[in-house]
């Protein structure tokens, strides 16, 4: 079911309810006023009609749109026929059907569609012109303005439900290209972290035949379990300071450089599983490792992990070369797409802080509400 249709049947189950408030108040009004023909008659139809509003109501038979059964639309259509002809063929002489009759027209878009709306409305232009007819009837004019609001009551609401479905129809199918490029971006971004990171050691170690095996048996393994994972992600994920951690030791292990994480309070036992904004921090701290090793030109990478009113803050700072973000290539996704970007898409932000000869600190921080909804 829809979005739309979902919302039809909610909609169906308050306009009918408000249709049995509407004859209700009418009808009070009416006896107060002692212009009540036939009490007896007019007090029976209007305790049928607000029944029947009440029983679909408690039961969703009205809120369950095209899954309730067109019975339902049938029980109501009848009703609401009632609630127009009965109290003038029993010799009532008021009118106070209200707005209960063009609820069954809401009813019956929700549960019938289309078709159903038009029947419905039909149906009911025939019961007011039988009514005409009737004891005590309401004038032409009344019975006409009655018609034409069924009539164009239904085009209404046909038009406006198409209206919504397209609307929806365009939401998903803007959702889904955002969705494409979210994993296009993740994809590209994994790459990055991992094949393009192993091309650069080989080629900066061309020389070492057995070093460039290792790296590219070690790619091969970390692509094959990437692209087709050999079992399903442990429930309850990894604690944050154990992540940091092992991508220390492997970044340090396959670049050479001391790699020194460090967590403060209890922002180390924080619970990081797989495709969760935690997640994409830590990935975008080990890239930001992963660079500092690299083009830095240092001996040693601090990593600084804090947890304040804020969120969850990690820092990656060094002491080298530094560089100019602004004058970084286009086609170099290590800062923009692995750091900036992927915090961008966990709802963080990334702060790249570098000045030529003076070092680099990359501040990554996640709010608490991104952190709530992991």
């Amino acid at each position: 079911m829809s979005g739309v249709d979902s919302a039809l049947g909610r909609v169906a189950v308050v306009v009918r309810l408000i249709g049995a408030l509407w004859i209700v108040a009418l009808v009070v009004a009416a006896a107060a006023a002692g212009q009540l023909a036939a009490p007896a008659a007019s007090w029976t139809v209007t305790g049928l009609g607000v029944a029947w509003a009440l029983v679909a109501w408690r039961w969703g038979w009205i809120a369950g749109g095209s899954a309730a059964g067109p019975w339902v639309v049938g029980v109501d259509v009848l009703v609401s026929v009632l609630v127009i002809a009965g109290p003038g063929a029993m010799g009532e002489t008021a009118t106070f059907s209200g707005g209960y009759p063009f609820a069954a027209l809401a009813v019956a878009l929700a549960v019938a569609g289309r078709r159903g709306v038009v029947a419905v409305a039909f149906v009911l232009s025939l019961a007011t012109l039988a009514n005409l007819f009737s004891v005590g009837s309401p004038s032409l004019t009344f019975v006409t303005s009655n018609v034409l609001l069924y009539a164009l009551g239904a085009a209404a609401l046909v038009l406006g439900v198409d209206v919504l479905r397209r609307q929806e129809a365009r939401a998903r199918v803007a959702e889904s290209a955002l969705a494409v490029e979210r994993e296009r971006a993740a994809t590209a971004a994994h790459l990055h972290d991992s094949v393009l990171q192993t091309l650069a050691l080989v080629q900066r170690r061309a020389d070492d035949a057995g070093q460039v095996r290792s790296l590219a048996r070690r790619q091969e393994r970390e692509l094959r379990e990437w692209l087709f994972p050999s079992s399903p992600v442990v429930s309850g994920g990894a604690r944050l300071a154990d992540l940091l951690a092992a991508h220390a030791e492997d970044v340090q292990r396959v670049h050479d450089v001391a790699v020194r994480p460090v967590t403060v309070g209890r922002v180390g036992d924080l619970v990081v599983v797989e495709d969760s904004a935690l997640a994409s921090l830590v990935m975008a701290a080990r890239e930001a490792v992963v660079n500092a090793a690299v083009h830095a030109g240092v001996g040693s990478v601090d990593v600084y992990a804090e947890r304040d009113t804020g969120g969850v803050a990690v820092f990656v700072r060094d002491r080298g070369d530094g560089f100019d973000l602004d004058a970084v290539p286009a086609d170099r996704h290590g800062v923009r797409r692995s750091i900036i970007d992927r915090m961008a898409r966990a709802g963080g932000t990334a702060v790249v802080r570098s000045t030529v000869g003076g070092g680099t600190e990359v501040q990554l921080r996640l709010p608490e509400d991104a952190l709530e909804a992991t």
